[in-house]
């Protein structure tokens, strides 16, 4: 009798030891994970007109910053058209490369390819920075209109017409390309998270008309991927260089370590790398110096950084500040030659 009370003991231990073991490797397994994506509780509140896209970034980053997780780097899903000698940007490609988890700990999407196919992005699972539900279909007020100026492959629409409130500057004419949420609703597309309909206008009002209220969705990127054409020879024009790395990459000119800053930590990291003026051909890249394209780290990349005047501003404004051209030149060429009078010694 007494050593079956000692067996019923020691199965009651082992019962409450091992529910105690299972609970606590679920709230790992829960917590094991980093907030990549949410749809904004709030836009800026000036409609569509969202400071372009690195107005758009800028209120991620502070949203994400609010609740702890501003210790990534957040972009905005949104694209835009090729207009005053800017060329075009896809949504699809300012993201980074996945995977998503939302507030709560839910994968979104593995990668890229799966956020615009088969992706875990609905109204339950699309949350908001706080963890949230957002207002939907049927519900009062009516927020499902997402802000993304996109088509269902994440690319910018085609065409003159303008489907993203001239690039998310305007609060007044225009269209904005919207999605669902929600997954439901009218439209072309209504059960599309990124491409449903296009806006009745840009401002405030017209967006709550149409179901929306100037919300957008966020995602964390990994931009260490997204340097890949500027190091591969894919992206060589200069032109094309400094629209991608402002709109794409959404920092200067110079931020080796892409923290969206140019800075003095950027200079001390490419000249601890030893590549300025080596001598050895085509071993440069953007975190080594080589801001050109051209595999090398020389005068010239400096001159090109200094030149787009975010030395030092910190990360980019919706309208970035330029310093004059000829303090930055000035500026460049000091330690150009202080590099090489350190090279001579």
């Amino acid at each position: 009798m007494q050593f079956n009370r000692f067996l019923l003991a020691g199965a009651a231990t082992a019962l409450t030891f091992a529910t105690f073991t299972f609970i606590a490797q679920e709230s790992i397994a829960q917590d094991d994970f980093s907030m990549g994506f949410f749809i904004t509780s709030s836009g800026p509140g000036n409609g569509a007109d969202l400071g372009g896209l690195a107005g758009a970034d800028t209120h991620c980053q502070t949203l994400a910053a609010a609740v702890g997780s501003g210790d990534r780097i957040w972009r905005a899903y949104l694209s835009a058209q090729a207009m005053d000698g800017q060329a075009a940007v896809n949504a699809r490609d300012r993201i980074g490369s996945g995977p998503w988890h939302n507030a709560v700990g839910v994968i979104i999407a593995n990668d890229v390819d799966e956020l615009h196919g088969n992706n875990n992005l609905n109204k339950e699972t699309a949350l908001d920075e706080k963890g949230e539900v957002v207002n939907g279909r049927g519900d009062s007020p009516n927020r499902h209109d997402i802000l993304t100026g996109s088509q269902l492959d994440g690319t910018v629409v085609p065409g003159d017409a303008d489907s993203t409130c001239s690039n998310w500057t305007s609060s007044g004419a225009g269209s904005a390309m919207v999605g669902h949420h929600d997954r439901t609703g009218g439209g072309a597309n209504p059960t599309s998270w990124n491409s449903a309909h296009g806006s009745r206008g840009c401002s405030q009002s017209n967006l709550r008309g149409t179901g929306g209220d100037g919300l957008f969705y966020c995602f964390a990127a990994d931009l260490f991927p997204l340097l890949i054409p500027l190091d591969n020879g894919t992206i060589i024009d200069p032109t094309e260089r400094l629209n991608y790395v402002h709109d794409v990459l959404g920092t200067w000119l110079g931020d080796s370590n892409l923290d969206g800053e140019f800075n003095s930590s950027d200079l001390v990291a490419i000249f601890q790398a030893s590549e300025f003026e080596d001598a050895i051909v085509g071993n440069s890249s953007w975190v080594t110096g080589d801001w050109s394209g051209d595999g090398e780290f020389d005068s010239s990349d400096l001159v090109s950084a200094f030149q787009d005047g975010g030395f030092e501003l910190g990360p980019r404004p919706a309208v970035a500040a330029v310093p004059e051209p000829s303090s930055v030149i000035l500026l460049a060429i000091g330690i150009i030659c202080v590099c090489r009078f350190r090279e001579s010694q």
